[in-house]
């Protein structure tokens, strides 16, 4: 399964073939309504740490989060679960962790390249670091 966090958040399910002259196949996941695909995005941008469920509604919510919150933050994980898992039932990626959720095999993959997880790690902290004098192009 590939993760794509630049530009809208797609998830793309790859079936590769035994023969290596025959390319992959991709299908994209349907992530479901727009709250539920910020949940994803929030785990994947934070993978490998739990994210409490008060952190969740916090990123979805700009004003004071109603009572509802909690139960459709459940309700979105819940999804999110099913829909990752996909009809293999293999089991799904977020994983329940006190005091929150956690998606600890999310590897960022160059869509065209196979097997360079993690490839787009140093981006983001770049991007925030002031660039040195001299630096072309930014």
């Amino acid at each position: 399964m590939m993760y794509r966090l630049l530009g809208p958040l797609e998830v793309v399910r790859v079936a590769s073939t035994a023969d290596p002259a025959v390319p992959s196949s991709e299908s994209q996941v349907d992530l479901g309504p727009r709250k539920q695909r910020a949940v994803l995005a929030v785990l994947l941008l934070n993978r490998g740490r739990v994210i409490s469920t008060d952190r969740l509604i916090d990123a979805l919510r700009q004003d004071e989060a109603p009572a509802s919150a909690m139960a459709s933050i459940q309700a979105y994980i819940s999804n999110l679960r099913r829909v990752l898992r996909g009809e293999s039932g293999a089991a799904s990626p977020i994983v329940r962790q006190p005091p929150g959720q956690q998606h600890p095999r999310m590897g960022v993959r160059h869509p065209r390249r196979r097997g360079s997880r993690h490839r787009g790690t140093g981006f983001l902290e770049r991007s925030r670091s002031p660039a040195p004098v001299g630096t072309p192009g930014r």
